[in-house]
């Protein structure tokens, strides 16, 4: 009996525990989110990568991720992962802490740079709730406001614009991403908008919760949406425990119906300054990403695949951007002429993309024909001996120029959405982290 009455109190005791401390843990995953809110910079900032540079020892750029964007930053014994950070040779240091973004990007960001989430929430009537499944509206353009609505209660009354909000809003905006249509100056037609919430701040200093709508944007987007619940922040990053023999047998599956993933293996392990042929058994697939001729003809029609000197191939999985599922990369890098050195990235292919595994291909040529203005064919002078497996190498844009980071990636972004992904069939968060990682794979920001 006194057991049992111990167990009970223990219990008891334990359930209080839990009480008293729920709201603390809630606070405790808001703690985690941050923004990016670079100082006088509505455009964005760049982060650096987890690894140091070999050559130079130095972290260098990762990245470049827009202002607005919500973060989790990274603990480690329950501590922020800070690190004092050296952006120039012999420079002056700055605090940098690692962080996840919700858009799959990840590394060192200047503590300067981001400020917490909770910060910027201006309710004092009710709590912010970073598990729940609410999600930012955050403008694209740091000079374009994103207009607001109105929302009547009887949707036969046409919204009318009562004014917009912009990066340097005062207050955050947010959505659950619900639509709902409502009546417009046409009487034959309906406008769907999305429901958002926001705090609004009176004479007299305080706020008061505010519901609006924003027209729903099939095309030019005007806005973007973020979650804020960090467990749906996940880094995209390469997966190191996957055999290469899984890896070719899965991305190759694709585009060949019979396959030797040992010869395969060979070709993709030659370096620059080798030349290796192999004979494919059973069909080609046309979008292979591989040179290949046929020789002969009539019944005796042999499929050769060449790998040619001056390249090299490198074959990465990423964690897929479906649940449970993997991407695979692959490069054809092209080389200096007569030497073992990288020059750029000149074909990139993704297979096992969404639930139809999709095939997104670019190759250098489409990025540097629309984007010279802001970007270049990586420079090799200095870097002999490294991997180089880039596309393009951003542009140092001076000051006074008329030109800025933020327009140079916009662009870029704008080239990805209007040719390549707007077709391909991702959640909206999935097709953020799958954009962010094709920028980080084509993109030299330089050191």
């Amino acid at each position: 009996m006194r057991v049992r009455l111990l167990m009970n109190m223990v219990i008891l005791f334990v359930g209080a525990l839990l009480l008293f401390h729920g709201d603390d843990t809630f606070a405790q995953s808001c703690d985690d989110i941050y923004v990016v809110k670079p100082p006088n910079n509505e455009g964005g900032t760049f982060f650096l990568s987890l690894e140091r540079d070999p050559k130079t020892n130095r972290f260098p750029r990762g990245g470049y991720i827009q202002t607005m964007t919500p973060i989790k930053v990274v603990r480690k014994d329950g501590r922020l992962a800070e690190k004092w950070i050296s952006e120039k040779r012999r420079g002056r240091q700055y605090l940098y802490v690692e962080f996840v973004g919700s858009d799959g990007s990840y590394g060192y960001i200047k503590r300067t740079s981001i400020t917490p989430l909770v910060s910027l929430f201006k309710s004092k009537n009710q709590s912010l709730d970073c598990n729940s499944p609410d999600k930012l509206v955050i403008p694209i353009s740091p000079i374009e406001d994103v207009t607001l609505f109105n929302r009547p209660e009887d949707r036969s009354v046409v919204p009318v614009g009562i004014g917009g909000f912009s990066r340097s809003f005062p207050d955050i905006v947010f959505t659950d991403e619900k639509h709902d249509y409502w009546a417009s100056e046409d009487p034959t037609q309906r406008i769907p908008f999305y429901q958002v919430r926001f705090s609004q701040e009176r004479e007299d200093g305080t706020f008061r919760e505010r519901e609006a709508l924003i027209r729903v944007e099939r095309e030019n987007k005007t806005y973007r949406f973020f979650p804020i619940n960090p467990e749906v922040y996940q880094p995209v990053r390469i997966l190191a425990d996957v055999n290469l023999i899984d890896k070719l047998r899965r991305f190759f599956s694709r585009f060949f119906t019979d396959i030797d993933e040992n010869q395969l293996a060979r070709g993709l392990g030659k370096s620059c300054d080798e030349e290796f042929s192999m004979e494919v058994r059973g069909e080609v697939g046309a979008e292979a990403p591989l040179d290949f001729v046929r020789i002969g003809g009539g019944v005796e029609v042999k499929t050769v695949i060449r790998y040619p000197i001056g390249f090299r191939y490198c074959l990465d999985s990423y964690q897929g951007f479906v649940s449970g599922g993997k991407s695979d990369v692959l490069k054809t890098v092209r080389c200096e002429e007569s030497s073992t050195t990288d020059w750029y990235t000149d074909r990139l292919t993704v297979t096992g993309i969404g639930e139809k595994e999709e095939i997104f291909e670019i190759f250098q040529h489409q990025l540097e024909e629309r984007l010279e203005a802001y970007f270049e064919k990586p420079d090799t002078t200095g870097i002999s001996g490294i991997k180089r497996e880039k596309m393009v190498a951003l542009r140092e844009i001076e000051e006074g120029s008329g030109r800025d980071y933020f327009t140079a990636f916009s662009k870029l972004g704008g080239y990805l959405d209007e040719n390549f992904f707007d077709d391909i069939e991702l959640g909206t968060l999935e097709k953020q982290q799958f954009k962010s990682l094709i920028m980080r794979l084509i993109v030299d920001c330089g050191r």
